[in-house]
């Protein structure tokens, strides 16, 4: 799979989720890349027991945090693919 870097002025933040059935433990993760497509940081976590869909808002919530939190915060936008 290719992933396109986003334009100049904005990290794109992809994130997935890894749930053991409908509803069992669950694992987040996620990575902003800048324009050059370079990894600036990463996170990964056991976040506990969830479905899918609450988890996937979680890993995004936690992307968020991170960004509003971080030295690219003000400089940058921030999308979620």
């Amino acid at each position: 799979m290719t992933v396109k870097a986003p334009a100049e002025g904005i990290l794109k933040f992809n994130v997935d989720v890894v749930v053991c059935g409908s509803v069992g433990d669950v694992g987040i993760g996620g990575i902003p890349r800048d324009h050059t497509g370079k990894h600036l940081i990463r996170f990964s976590m056991f976040i506990g027991t969830s479905d899918p869909t609450n988890a996937e808002l979680l890993a995004i919530l936690k992307a968020g945090t991170l960004f509003a939190n971080s030295i690219w915060h003000g400089s940058s936008l921030l999308i979620k693919y």
